[in-house]
């Protein structure tokens, strides 16, 4: 766990993008990921199963809500 949190502080030192994580900034964005793992499964049944495309789309907004997590979190450590 520790190496991935260096790793996602050097991605985002890299880019500059220190400035933009401040905990409300990073609150926020965590929502807007988390609604979008909402909106793959909006209106499906509940035996529906994804295609591979949304399978797919879904691990990439499952990585982006931990990344923002796990930097909320080492905010308050």
């Amino acid at each position: 766990m520790e190496e991935l949190k260096l790793q996602i502080k050097e991605f985002i030192r890299t880019r500059d993008w220190e400035q933009y994580h401040a905990p409300k900034n990073l609150a926020m964005a965590l929502s807007v990921e988390a609604a979008e793992i909402v909106e793959i499964f909006q209106w499906k049944k509940t035996d529906e199963s994804l295609s591979p495309a949304k399978q797919e789309h879904l691990r990439q907004e499952i990585g982006d809500v931990l990344v923002y997590l796990l930097e909320l979190a080492d905010k308050f450590e």
